[in-house]
Formats: structure tokens, C-alpha cells, sequence
């Protein structure tokens, strides 16, 4: 599956970036680049299509909440599949960081 970005500007102050496809080594610099450009107070990535994610990518979610936080600013997730959740949850990244989730960011609880 060919890696994704759609950006979406709902509201003043929030965007959603719809990614497709796998979050790893060779797309998670697409990623940060698209991150990086957005300077609203509220950032969603809706990860309903995302098949997989590495450490990489788990590195890159780690540190943009941690820099958005330091900013006073939000980055949340929504609709993550079930083995996105399964493994972020068993990193301990949803106890370590918080409430990360927006809204339905995990339909199968």
C-alpha cells in the first residue's frame, strides 16, 4: 500500500491529517514534514488506514506530543485499527503520555 497524506482544515485552530499506509523508516520523514508545517493549537492524525507502524514511527508520535505539549499545543490520534492500538498500548504510550486519544480514536475498545 503506497504511503498517504491528506490534510484537512476543519476549524480555526484544528487540523486532521488522514494517513494511509504504513508508518516506518520510509515515510515517517513525509510525515514530520507535514506535522511540522501545521501551526494550529490542535493537530489529529486519523490513523484509519494506517496497516503498520515501527519504532520509528512510534518515536516520531512520542516526541511531536511531547514538543506539542512544551508548546501548549495538542496532537491527538483517532480511529486507530485494532493492531495500531494493541501495540501502542502494550508500549505503554497511552499511560506514559496521557490521554492521546481524540474523540473515537479506537473504535474496537
Amino acid at each position: 500500500m503506497d504511503f498517504k497524506l491528506k490534510v484537512r482544515d476543519i476549524l480555526d485552530g484544528l487540523t486532521i491529517i488522514h494517513v494511509e499506509g504504513e508508518v516506518d523508516i520510509g515515510t515517517v520523514n513525509q510525515l514530520l514534514a507535514e506535522i511540522d508545517g501545521i501551526k494550529q493549537q490542535t493537530v489529529v492524525l486519523d490513523f484509519n488506514k494506517v496497516t503498520f507502524i515501527d519504532s520509528t514511527g512510534i518515536g516520531l508520535l512520542v516526541r511531536k506530543i511531547m514538543e506539542f505539549r512544551e508548546e501548549g499545543r495538542n496532537l491527538k490520534l483517532r480511529s486507530l485499527p485494532d493492531i495500531i492500538y494493541e501495540i501502542l498500548d502494550e508500549m505503554g504510550i497511552f499511560e506514559a503520555l496521557g490521554d492521546l486519544e481524540e474523540g473515537n480514536a479506537h473504535e474496537n475498545k
